[in-house]
This record gives structure tokens, sequence and C-alpha cells, in this order.
């Protein structure tokens, strides 16, 4: 009998220990722990260009709306500028646009969240700048670092001013008042660093 006992015993007592070694160590997840975050998201969709080249980037201005500008993209020429407008990514409404920029082309449009435009233009030889505001007021920059060239890939508008990089022989960093079109060249001029785009040749579009 105190066999069968030991053995009932000694039964029980690996059982439990085999039972906490199978416990299960995961936490438990709350209805909280499980509840989805909105940690933002990408919205992707094609949009029919009519075999028009983008020559801005997308920017959404402080009303919410989205534009993009576009044009026929010829060997040396762009025609036909396309104003492109959306207010929810997918749905665009298209207007003809045109920039009174002399002989030179509009090669590259910066536009600002409060409607303010830099036109990145060529003549043949030289790049050029040109400041819109919203009410169609024009301010033509002329400043050696700007004939040089523009990278539309490091401009940034930083309040009353634009910020970039000129494509020279050296590189400069520069920034133009929005206001009257003064240009003020940062210390530390002078790298010589490779850019993708040079603005000083008639291309259209950034190399991205």
């Amino acid at each position: 009998m105190k066999r069968i006992i030991s053995a009932g015993l000694c039964t029980a007592f690996i059982l439990s220990l085999a039972g906490c070694a199978r416990q299960d160590t995961t936490p438990s997840l709350t209805a909280a722990d499980t509840t989805d975050t909105q940690m933002g998201r990408w919205v992707e969709s094609r949009v029919d260009l009519g075999g028009e080249q983008i020559i801005s980037y997308p920017t959404q201005l402080a009303d919410g709306t989205i534009v993009l500008y576009t044009g026929k993209v010829g060997e040396d020429s762009i025609e036909d500028y396309t104003r492109r407008t959306s207010t929810d990514g997918t749905n665009w409404t298209s207007e003809p646009a045109a920039f009174d920029v002399g002989d030179a082309m509009v090669t590259w449009i910066l536009v600002a969240p409060d409607g303010e435009q830099a036109l990145i233009t060529h003549d043949g030889e030289n790049a050029g700048l040109v400041l819109q505001a919203p009410d169609g007021t024009k301010t033509v920059v002329e400043d050696d670092t700007v004939k040089q060239g523009i990278n539309p890939n490091t401009a940034v508008f930083q309040g009353d001013k634009l910020d970039f990089v000129s494509n020279g022989d050296t590189v400069d960093f520069v920034q133009v008042s929005l206001t009257d079109g003064s240009v003020t060249t940062a210390a530390g001029s002078g790298v010589q660093p490779r850019l993708p785009h040079d603005s000083r040749q008639p291309a259209c579009l950034p190399e991205l």
C-alpha cells in the first residue's frame, strides 16, 4: 500500500512540474493592445498627364489643395503648360497655365504653401529665377549665382526666403528674399560636390 501511495505522490509531483514547464509566458493582450492606431498612410494613384511631363513637385497649399504643373517637353523647349489641382490626390482638374518670362522658358516651378511661385527659367545660355506672388506680382532675381543654375532638388521655402544650391563650377548656398529678390550667399560656399541636375543646360526636368 505504501508503495502505491508513494508512486501516486511521485506521479502527481512529476505532473505538477510538467505543468509549470508548459505555462505560456506570452503576456495576454487587452482590448486596448489590439486596437489599431493610425500612423499615417501612403496614397498611390495613377494620373494621366496626356503625354506631358511634370515640371514641378506636387505641393499642398495652405487650403489643402494639391498643385502640380506639367508641360509638353520638346528637344529644346517646353510648350503648353498645364496647372493641375486636386483636393484628394485622385481626382484632378486641369487648366492651361501661362508664364510671362520674356524669351526664356520655364524649366521648373517651385510652389510655396501660400501660393508663391519661384520660376526657374532658361534663355538658351543662362538660368534665371522669377518670383511670382499669389497676386501675380513678379520679381526678376538678378545675380550671377542664379545664372550659374539652380538645383531644384535643393530648393526650399523658408518663411520669406527661398534657399537653394546653385550649379556653378563651385557650389554656392544661396538665399533669396521673396520680398525684394535680394540675394545672399551663405558662408562656406565654394565646395565642389557633384549635383544631380545642372539647370545651366536647357534640361527640363531634374534627374531624380
